[in-house]
């Protein structure tokens, strides 16, 4: 497990709290969402980002949301470097993540999510959704024999459905010359 304190400059969880009212502990990552190894209490789903598309995991072992470094410097995501945690890892090494990515909307199988993530070496999962998403749908439904995820946002009813691991789907696309321009704005 990978948990999270705040730098020690800063006050006690401060803004680390935001979005998690039912969490009173520190900040917390899965080994899993950073090894990748296959978790029945998990659900990988397909997103999109600026349409391309991309990995999700969905795990309630995390307090937070995070991505990948890689996706926010291949996507030229804006990063507000203020808002930072300091990662400790199970071996009590400490990785700080560079920062966060606030209101960042990417799309998964046609739901709109628009949420902050906080940006980590996240090296087998380029988006992790936690229970700072998680507790925004209230109810859910979950069965992960066949993979899916029931929940209502907006008075209707939606269904995520998982992907298994196979070779190929897990590789994210880059971005074309063109599209790297329209993203910078030159």
């Amino acid at each position: 497990m990978i948990t999270d304190t705040p730098p020690e400059k800063e006050e006690a969880l401060g803004d680390n709290q935001q979005g998690t009212k039912g969490i009173n502990t520190l900040p917390e990552i899965s080994f899993h969402a950073i090894i990748g190894g296959e978790r029945p209490q998990t659900l990988r789903v397909l997103g999109r980002l600026k349409n391309k598309d991309l990995i999700v995991l969905i795990d309630g072992g995390n307090t937070h949301n995070f991505i990948d470094q890689t996706v926010v410097s291949r996507f030229g995501l804006p990063v507000v470097r203020e808002k930072k945690l300091q990662v400790i890892m199970a071996n009590q090494e400490r990785i700080e993540c560079m920062g966060q990515c606030p209101g960042l909307m990417l799309t998964i199988q046609g739901i709109p999510v628009t949420i902050d993530y906080y940006i980590l070496l996240v090296a087998a999962c380029q988006v992790v959704l936690g229970v700072q998403w998680l507790e925004t749908l209230g109810l859910i439904e979950l069965d992960y024999k066949a993979l899916t995820m029931s929940f209502k946002l907006g008075g209707a009813k939606h269904t995520l459905h998982g992907v298994r691991r196979t070779v190929g789907i897990f590789n994210i696309e880059a971005l074309d010359d063109r599209e790297c321009t329209n993203l910078w704005g030159t």
